[in-house]
């Protein structure tokens, strides 16, 4: 609402002042440039803290790029600490040599 506002005042004060123009009164085209430039500098500043921010999907868009890569790093973290970490104790259970001390329980024959 304060943009349309904005918008309606500084369309009013270009009006005036081109209607000056076209008529050929530039002094007083000259006169109505003040309040057109003072319409003006509200405006700006409000379209551009509007377009800074950006549109709405872009923000979404943007919010929603930051939580999938901050995401994806956590998984990352999360399996390079699994792999890395705590992992290792299956490693060295992998690793240890199998009990030879067990005897053979079925006799086999190659014939």
């Amino acid at each position: 609402m304060k943009g349309k506002k904005l918008n309606d005042a500084f369309l009013s004060a270009l009006y005036k002042t081109r209607e000056h123009y076209h008529n050929n009164e530039l002094s007083e085209a000259r006169k109505v440039c003040d309040p057109l430039r003072e319409a003006s500098k509200p405006l700006l500043k409000h379209e551009w803290k509007r377009v800074k921010s950006g549109e709405l999907n872009y923000r979404m868009a943007k919010y929603l790029a930051v939580f999938v890569l901050l995401s994806g790093l956590l998984a990352t973290f999360s399996n390079a600490y699994y792999i890395w970490g705590e992992g290792n104790s299956h490693r060295a259970i992998a690793a240890e040599k199998p009990n030879k001390s067990m005897q053979p329980t079925a006799k086999a024959s190659a014939d």
